[in-house]
């Protein structure tokens, strides 16, 4: 994978693109779980810098019924499960994987097999 991106679009924009992955061709709803988690448009995006994706609506322990996907801040990085410090403070150099790799690394192969996916948003590669 590319060492950085560039999403240009701002929230409004980015709810408007992704419509089609709504069930009701609605925008996503866009989640934010954490105050540190603030979307900035950038044309320069590297790891551990905050990047909007799009994750299941499950996702979320909510009340209110979510749709199927839902759009949220995340930071660029991969944190695995035996991780048991701060999130805001971990630096692991986890934010590549091969395909070759993936079942084989205990650091990857639980969020694999559990099918814990998200499609990272990106308008070009820097």
């Amino acid at each position: 994978m590319c060492g950085r991106t560039a999403c240009t679009l701002d929230q409004h924009g980015i709810q408007r693109a992704t419509c089609q992955y709504s069930k009701n061709k609605d925008n996503l709803s866009w989640i934010q779980k954490y105050d540190w988690q603030i979307y900035k448009s950038n044309y320069n995006l590297s790891p551990t810098q905050i990047s909007p994706v799009i994750v299941n609506g499950t996702v979320f322990a909510s009340e209110e019924k979510l749709d199927n996907h839902v759009l949220t801040p995340m930071r660029w990085g991969f944190i695995p499960s035996w991780y048991k410090g701060n999130i805001q403070e971990c630096f692991l150099k986890t934010n590549n994987c091969r395909i070759e790799g993936l079942m084989e690394k205990p650091t990857f192969r639980g969020a694999a097999s559990a099918g814990r996916r998200c499609i990272i948003l990106a308008d070009g590669f820097v």
